[in-house]
């Protein structure tokens, strides 16, 4: 799976756009674990990234598509104490050329 920031991968053109998806992950930040749709171990944001950039990948692979452009990566609290990494984009299929 090729993840972008930008519209265009180098050495690849895009032949179809699928959609918008997203992976989160959310952690407490009184020391608990994070919680995905699924249960994930872990408690540093790196780890939060990955398992939110899987669940990206997880979701565009299910549209059928191999790369993910414009991808985005956010982070923001919650009142209740929930830590959240998102990150989003635009599914795609891409060919090299």
């Amino acid at each position: 799976m090729i993840l972008s920031t930008t519209s265009d991968i180098a050495g690849h053109r895009v032949v179809k756009t699928l959609g918008v998806v997203q992976g989160n992950a959310t952690k407490t930040q009184k020391g608990g674990g994070f919680f995905t749709t699924h249960l994930a171990g872990g408690h540093d944001i790196q780890t939060m990234e990955g398992a939110a950039q899987g669940m990206l990948c997880s979701n565009a692979i299910n549209l059928g598509g191999n790369a993910v452009i414009g991808t985005r990566y956010e982070t923001y609290t919650l009142d209740n104490g929930f830590l959240t990494f998102m990150v989003y984009g635009t599914a795609v299929i891409v060919e090299a050329v």
